[in-house]
Formats: structure tokens, C-alpha cells, sequence
């Protein structure tokens, strides 16, 4: 009995009825919410700001290994700031605003503001 209900389902084109699903479940991965991208980029600022420090506290015995240490700290402790603060402006708009829309290219302008493009904050 088990050999016809297997002959049945190589004979059948019941593997059509799970592409959908497991389609689904891929492209569910590929659409992160924008609150999450967000938070990756914060983690990944916040991670290089602890490798700096933990490779770099050593680093002292030389004048430009101090002087590059430091200058990495700096800009990892300015990056982890700028994306706490884009986080805080994507849940201004997202709950305050009455549209609570965000701009198509948020996060784009959003990561040349925080990783060290200067532009305007405002006109995103």
C-alpha cells in the first residue's frame, strides 16, 4: 500500500503544490522591515566600534597605531550615535506624523547620513 501512494506522488505533479510555499518562505526572508535593516547597520557599527577597541587597546606603544586606534573609535562612536538617532527619526515618523509613511529611500539617505556623508538630516 505504501508503494501506490508512493508511485502516486512521483506519478502526480504534487510537487507543484509546495513551490508556493517554499518560495513564500524565501522571499519572507528578503523582506526585512525597514525598523530591522536599521537595527542591523546599528549592530554593525556598534560591533566595529568593540573589534576597534579590543584590537586596538594594545596599540599603543607606537604613535600612528594611537593615532589610527583612535581616529576608529571616534568615527564608530559617531556612527553608533547617527544610527540611534536615525532609528529615533524613522519612529517619529513612523508613530508621531499623521501619514507615518517613510520616504522610499529612507534608508539609503539615512546610511549616507549616519556611515559619514554629510547631507542634511532634515531632507529626508
Amino acid at each position: 500500500m505504501n508503494s501506490k501512494w508512493a508511485n502516486s506522488l512521483r506519478n502526480s505533479n504534487n510537487v507543484e503544490y509546495l513551490k508556493p510555499v517554499q518560495q513564500n518562505q524565501f522571499c519572507r526572508g528578503l523582506r526585512i522591515s525597514l525598523q530591522r535593516k536599521i537595527l542591523i547597520q546599528f549592530c554593525i557599527s556598534m560591533l566595529g566600534l568593540y573589534l576597534a577597541f579590543l584590537i586596538g587597546i594594545d596599540r599603543t606603544h607606537s604613535e600612528v597605531g594611537c593615532l589610527i586606534v583612535a581616529a576608529l573609535l571616534h568615527y564608530f562612536v559617531v556612527t553608533t550615535v547617527l544610527w540611534m538617532g536615525v532609528e529615533a527619526r524613522h519612529m517619529y515618523i513612523t508613530l508621531v506624523t499623521e501619514s507615518g509613511r517613510v520616504s522610499r529611500k529612507f534608508l539609503i539617505k539615512a546610511g549616507f547620513f549616519a556611515w559619514g556623508k554629510r547631507k542634511s538630516f532634515h531632507q529626508m
